[in-house]
């Protein structure tokens, strides 16, 4: 609640004197030698390779498990693989399903807000 009622008194006003952006690039220098696990996953693709969305003629295209620099976005990534494996643990499959769409939704807001 105290968090809340910070970003609340701030009203109109900066909450912090910092944008994302400088937060990142200071970040990053901290977390130079950091990395993070990307699970291999499938992606949508045309028929000239290229990454889509929802297509009639699409094929999917296999990415390994591999490493990622850690930056502000792996903050993210990390809590939400961490909620995916308690959750497998304490609630079974079917929750899974649920939580992992409402992490791509997730994604999806903040992709659009901070573009």
């Amino acid at each position: 609640m105290e968090l809340f009622k910070y970003f609340e008194d701030a009203g109109e006003e900066k909450v912090f004197p910092f944008g994302r952006q400088n937060v990142y690039r200071r970040s990053k220098k901290v977390w130079k030698d950091l990395a993070y696990v990307i699970e291999d996953y499938s992606v949508s693709i045309n028929t000239q390779g290229a990454i889509i969305g929802i297509d009639t003629e699409k094929k999917t295209k296999r990415v390994d498990r591999h490493l990622r620099n850690f930056t502000t976005h792996a903050l993210r990534h990390v809590r939400a693989t961490d909620l995916v494996n308690y959750c497998a643990r304490a609630l079974g499959h079917l929750n899974i399903v649920i939580l992992m769409l409402s992490w791509f939704s997730l994604i999806a807001c903040t992709s659009e807000v901070t573009t």
